[in-house]
């Protein structure tokens, strides 16, 4: 996957990176289908600066302006007997640009 970000020097960098991925099954008992998630992922405070490889430029300065993101990519339900549904939901762990806007002076 790729991102775009600014750094704290106002330089555009791209990046490459490897999403975290999460995935849970589980089984709910009840005449209807859950209709949201149980198992969020979990989202660190820092972004994985770790995780970014291949920079273009490979030369920049200051700090990535960045934050992260849990995002839902499946939530699938099916019933596998009366008053019994299996789920399997997926999170995937994005980064995603900050974005700063600047008043007009």
């Amino acid at each position: 996957m790729g991102v775009n970000l600014t750094t704290t020097q106002d330089e555009n960098v791209a990046f490459e990176y490897n999403s975290e991925v999460t995935t849970a099954r589980w089984l709910h008992y009840g005449n209807t289908a859950p209709r949201s998630p149980k198992y969020p992922i979990s989202i660190p405070t820092d972004v994985p600066i770790a995780q970014l490889y291949n920079p273009n430029p490979a030369n920049f300065t200051g700090q990535i302006n960045a934050k992260l993101q849990g995002n839902l990519a499946q939530f699938d339900r099916e019933r596998l007997a009366p008053g019994v549904w299996g789920i399997v939901e997926t999170w995937e762990l994005r980064i995603l640009p900050v974005v700063t806007i600047q008043a007009a002076s």
